[in-house]
């Protein structure tokens, strides 16, 4: 390997490198401060005794039914806001002004605080995952009417009249043409969706909630149990870190078989 190509190597992996010596030195900071009693520890523990602690509630069985409630709620609502939203970005574009009448309400739709439409859901639904599924299915179906109609907006013409000069049919013009052109835009909003469905869960599930990943966090706060509040919390900065990680990779591996 040559020294360019060897520079060029490290470059590309520079920002990769620096993100996890970032990682590495704030959780290097964490396990000071907790060692050294700088803070108290009703505030802050070491991460090796958060770690420690996230282990022990594993294999306790303890940490199993909340994930699979947490992981119920948020799938359970970005497939509702995947399947709805995506239609329904068709349609706006199909019929555009529909798309413009509908479009101020949509993006508005970002600044609402949806929690304060939990009191009438609970009192419709009760305590359990429906509430949360709503006000979550809410917020993640936005990204993806948004991104589907501009993605199918920002297909070239040309598209249209080679799929018309081959005898396409509708459903051949829209999985064979339609479907690849505008995917990459789809993607990206079924990302910020995903990411949306996981985040707004976890945040009701802290507010009002009787299990899942955010109702433990709430529970071991209001009973001082510091580790055990610092372990769920690692917990769940972990699984929305991972779960962007790969939604950001593969739309990545997808726009570069693209190129």
């Amino acid at each position: 390997m040559t020294p360019t190509s060897s520079w060029n190597v490290l470059e590309q992996r520079l920002p990769s490198i620096v993100q996890v010596l970032l990682i590495a030195a704030f959780l290097t900071l964490i396990e000071y401060v907790g060692q050294a009693r700088l803070i108290s520890r009703t505030t802050m523990v070491p991460f090796t005794e958060m770690v420690a602690t996230l282990w022990q509630l594993v294999t306790d069985g303890e940490v199993l039914p909340n994930v699979f409630r947490t992981v119920i709620e948020a799938l359970g609502s970005f497939v509702l806001a995947m399947s709805v939203g995506i239609p329904l970005g068709f349609l706006f574009w199909r019929f555009s002004g529909l798309g413009k009448v509908m479009e101020p309400y949509l993006v508005s739709m970002y600044a609402m605080p949806t929690v304060m439409f939990y009191p009438a859901l609970l009192i419709l639904f009760g305590l359990g995952p429906v509430p949360i599924i709503c006000i979550a299915v809410v917020a993640a179906i936005v990204p993806v009417i948004l991104n589907t109609t501009l993605g199918l907006a920002q297909m070239p013409e040309v598209y249209f009249k080679v799929a018309r000069t081959a005898g396409a049919s509708p459903w051949q013009t829209f999985s064979k043409v339609m479907a690849p052109a505008a995917s990459p835009f789809i993607f990206t909003g079924l990302r910020i969706s995903a990411i949306y469905s996981l985040t707004v869960t976890i945040g009701m599930e802290f507010i009002l909630s009787d299990q899942g990943l955010g109702y433990a966090v709430r529970i071991f706060y209001e009973f001082f149990s510091t580790g055990e509040m610092y372990a769920y919390i690692m917990l769940n900065l972990t699984i929305a870190v991972a779960l962007n990680f790969f939604l950001f990779r593969g739309e990545a591996a997808m726009r570069r078989e693209r190129v």
